[in-house]
């Protein structure tokens, strides 16, 4: 609960994704603070990685950095898209044991008990459910690289970073409790959801009328993406791209839902959001800057019209600050008011922001 209380300072919705979360890393910290207990008793309790999906922008990095800030343990970001397996072009899948050193200026013991965030793992998904006898370069075999890391292993890393060579320096890390959280968007996972549900609903014909059939298969048709990507399961996964081998490597399995108008509106009010940044730059200047509820309420449609989320949200203020910015130093203007009007008039494009829903 201490956990999620401070994931709460700094992530907006995601109630049910902030508990699992919150709940396997506090499993996973009580292992490895009651290591010689556990093995005075002749006793284990397995890692549990956790795999997050979730469109773009609702929080997946934050949630994996603010758990490495709260816990205060080294942390790497690793794009799982510029990996390869080992002897390819791109990058090795050692890197990421690499940037995780980087973090704490190369404490081997630390960097043992950290946490490895392999972010767009769906972008190394293989393109056919089918295993093929050719691996394809940039999707299975990276998956199959990075199953010996997730399940624990001595990863001999070059002491420079640089590409694997015999004659180099190596350093081993023991990866066996270093927790890994992948996070993808998994684009289009909804269709295979619906797929899914209405061939169950199909093949389950005792017990169920002809016409129960049909309205049970309605109602999947018209199951938002919300309700689609609560029901996410390791099979949908599987048909995506995912190979069982390395979905088994993450036992913990959570999604989190698109945000709304008004989430995005509150992570605007963040205390220690950027908005408070930008007006702590207005302060030291001797000057004030302040958006009316409506800005913000624009600002947020914006974003959800071009499918940002919340990451969109910082580029779509900084656009609309800019001219702001720049002539203020020189201006005696004292006071900056930021406006639904302004924000239109600088973001443009007034017509298609009025027509997102306020949810």
């Amino acid at each position: 609960m201490e956990i999620k209380a401070k994931l709460d300072e700094s992530i907006v919705g995601q109630e049910h994704a902030k508990k699992v979360v919150s709940t396997e890393i506090y499993k996973h910290y009580l292992k490895l603070v009651n290591e010689r207990k556990l093995s005075r008793e002749d006793k284990d309790i397995r890692k549990s990685n956790i795999l997050m999906t979730g469109t773009t922008g609702t929080g997946k990095t934050e949630i994996a950095r603010s758990i490495a800030k709260i816990l205060e343990v080294p942390f790497a970001i690793c794009d799982a898209s510029g990996l390869t397996s080992s002897g390819y072009v791109g990058d090795d899948v050692e890197v990421m044991i690499y940037k995780l050193l980087q973090d704490c200026d190369f404490n081997v013991q630390k960097a043992q008990r950290g946490i490895i965030f392999i972010d767009e793992i769906d972008k190394i998904a293989r393109k056919s459910e089918n295993p093929s006898i050719t691996r394809d370069v940039s999707g299975e075999s990276v998956q199959q690289g990075l199953l010996k890391l997730l399940e624990g292993t001595i990863a001999r890393v070059q002491g420079d970073g640089g590409r694997n060579h015999p004659s180099s320096q190596k350093i081993e890390v023991d990866t066996a409790d270093i927790l890994f959280i992948g996070s993808g968007s998994f684009e289009s996972i909804e269709d295979i959801v619906r797929e899914r549900m209405n061939t169950k609903t199909g093949n389950k014909t005792i017990g169920f009328s002809n016409s129960q059939q049909t309205n049970i298969k309605s109602e999947i048709k018209n199951m938002s993406q919300k309700e689609l990507r609560q029901n996410v399961t390791i099979q949908d996964l599987k048909r995506f791209g995912m190979i069982p081998e390395l979905l088994g490597r993450f036992s913990v399995l959570t999604n989190l839902d698109s945000l709304s108008i008004s989430d995005l509106v509150a992570i605007l009010k963040l205390k220690n959001g950027f908005i408070e940044e930008y007006k702590t730059l207005f302060h030291l200047q001797g000057k004030t800057l302040e958006f009316t509820d409506e800005a913000l309420e624009t600002v947020a449609k914006i974003a959800i019209s071009e499918n940002t989320g919340a990451r969109g949200l910082k580029f779509i203020i900084e656009k609309v600050l800019m001219d702001i910015m720049y002539e203020a130093p020189s201006s005696k203007k004292r006071k900056y008011i930021i406006t639904e009007k302004e924000v239109n008039e600088i973001y443009g494009n007034k017509e298609k922001i009025n027509k997102v829903a306020i949810a």
